[in-house]
C-alpha cells in the first residue's frame, strides 16, 4: 500500500513588529499579505525573573498590512526588558493557503539568563519599556 503524499508544511510568515505596553501586546502586520482569519497563542514575561509569564490565546479576523492584533494582558507588565513569544496560524485572503505565525524564543529563559543566552535574536524586538528596538 502506498501512503498518500504528506501535506506541505504551511509557509512561515515573519513580518511582525511587536510592542508591549503596560497592559497590551500589540502585533503589527508589517508584511504585504492580508489575512482573513487566524489565531495566536502568546506568552509575555519580563526577562529578569521578577514576574511570571502571561499567556493565552487571541483570535482575529481581517488582519491587513499595517494593522495590529491587540492582546489585552491580564495584568500590567513591569517596566524593563520583556520577552515575547507567539505562535499560531492564519488563512490568506480569500481562504487561501494557511500560514504559520511564529515569533520569539521557543522556551522561557532560565532564571537570570539574557535573551541572547537563550538564542533569541534581539533584533526581533523584545520591547524595552514599551518601545520596540529598531530592526537593523
Amino acid at each position: 500500500m502506498v501512503a498518500p503524499p504528506a501535506a506541505p508544511e504551511p509557509a512561515e510568515y515573519a513580518d511582525f513588529q511587536v510592542t508591549v505596553t503596560d497592559r497590551c501586546l500589540l502585533i503589527r502586520n508589517t508584511g504585504p499579505d492580508p489575512f482573513f482569519a487566524g489565531s495566536i497563542r502568546y506568552r509575555v514575561a519580563r526577562n529578569d525573573g521578577t514576574a511570571g509569564w502571561y499567556d493565552g490565546d487571541q483570535a482575529f479576523l481581517d488582519w491587513r498590512p499595517g494593522e495590529e492584533v491587540v492582546v489585552f494582558l491580564p495584568a500590567r507588565v513591569p517596566a524593563g526588558r520583556v520577552v515575547v513569544e507567539f505562535t499560531g496560524s492564519a488563512q490568506k485572503l480569500p481562504a487561501g493557503p494557511e500560514y504559520r505565525l511564529r515569533y520569539g524564543p521557543t522556551a522561557p529563559p532560565a532564571d537570570g539568563a539574557s535573551v541572547e543566552e537563550v538564542g533569541f535574536d534581539p533584533d526581533l524586538a523584545a520591547a524595552m519599556d514599551g518601545q520596540v528596538e529598531p530592526k537593523r
